[in-house]
């Protein structure tokens, strides 16, 4: 598992799911924010207002259209977005709900897992 060794301004509940989700070859996060209630104070803003999560990464060659599509069908997401689309890393934007964010991000890491797994073993066509 690839540790984060300066977590900064990360919330610290998200940090072992970043820990593992950068493990997974092909991806990288770049952006999250593991949901918080209200009145619970956010270090990277300062801010106190109830807010859902979000999780943006680059996930090179394991997201096509079809695997968006299953994403955004978990219960407790709301969204799933690919941002920067055109490019050979598309970064994937997902929303989640904060009381669900345990359950979404154990079935995004076992996804990203079985589509990485999946694409190692299926050679690209001619």
């Amino acid at each position: 598992m690839m540790k984060i060794t300066d977590p900064g301004l990360l919330d610290p509940w998200m940090v072992p799911h970043l820990e593992t989700l950068n493990a997974i070859g092909g991806v990288e996060t770049l952006q999250s924010c593991s949901g918080h209630e209200f009145g619970e104070w956010r270090a990277a803003s300062g801010e106190t207002g109830e807010v859902d999560g979000v999780l943006w990464f680059r996930a090179t060659r394991l997201f096509r259209d079809s695997r968006l599509e299953l994403l955004s069908a978990v219960r407790g997401v709301d969204a799933v977005a690919k941002l920067y689309g055109r490019e050979d890393f598309p970064v994937v934007e997902v929303l989640f709900r904060r009381v669900e964010r345990d359950r979404v991000l154990r079935i995004l890491t076992g996804l990203l897992r079985f589509w990485a797994l999946v694409d190692q073993q299926v050679a690209p066509p001619p």
